[in-house]
């Protein structure tokens, strides 16, 4: 039977458990370091899945970039970036929980597939601004693409960012087996 941090003198005479019998010392100093602890775990979480999301998203554009510039092959560059832009995808699709009883209103519902989609108006611009023939229409076209592209990233970081700010108003979660909980003045973001 532990009685502290430690110290063990072996089982109480009677082995039943009973509310008098004390939660051992160091059973008692971990709940005290969770209930601190679960914030600073969602934001960890959080920072990751930004940092991978941030990376992935400007890759495709780097391979495009790179590869048609150095190597001038145009469809090696597409499908390294298409298939870069799928995993991004993936992660977005895997990591962002859908949250339609959280309370929280979304400005930007659904906008986070922006952020791989906007390579396809991308790789066109590459392809009609490394066109052999100059064409004052396709250059038009091409700066079109270009924008559509830029816009559709700025909609993605703005999703993005509504995605990671904390709730500001939410019910505790029911106290369920099995379930997350956590107490009503925890202020994370649900959609993590």
């Amino acid at each position: 039977y532990q009685t502290m941090a430690g110290a063990v003198d072996g089982p109480p005479p009677d082995a039943a458990y009973s509310p008098e019998i004390p939660v051992p010392e160091h059973f008692q100093m971990f709940a005290s370091v969770q209930e601190e602890f679960y914030q600073y775990d969602v934001y960890a979480r959080v920072a990751l899945f930004t940092g991978f999301v941030c990376f992935l998203d400007g890759l495709p554009y780097y391979g495009l970039g790179q590869i048609n510039i150095e190597l001038r092959a145009f469809w090696v560059a597409y499908a390294t970036v298409f298939i870069i832009a799928v995993t991004l995808g993936l992660i977005l699709r895997f990591d962002i929980i859908p949250t339609k009883d959280s309370g929280k209103k979304h400005k930007l519902p659904h906008c986070e597939w922006f952020g791989p989609l906007a390579v396809l108006p991308a790789s066109i611009a590459m392809s009609l601004d490394f066109q052999v023939q100059y064409s004052p229409t396709s250059m038009a076209f091409c700066w079109i693409c270009i924008f559509v592209a830029y816009i559709m990233q700025a909609v993605f970081a703005l999703r993005m960012l509504e995605l990671i700010l904390p709730d500001q108003l939410r019910e505790a979660a029911d106290d369920k087996v099995g379930a997350v909980w956590y107490p009503k003045q925890w202020l994370v973001p649900s959609s993590m």
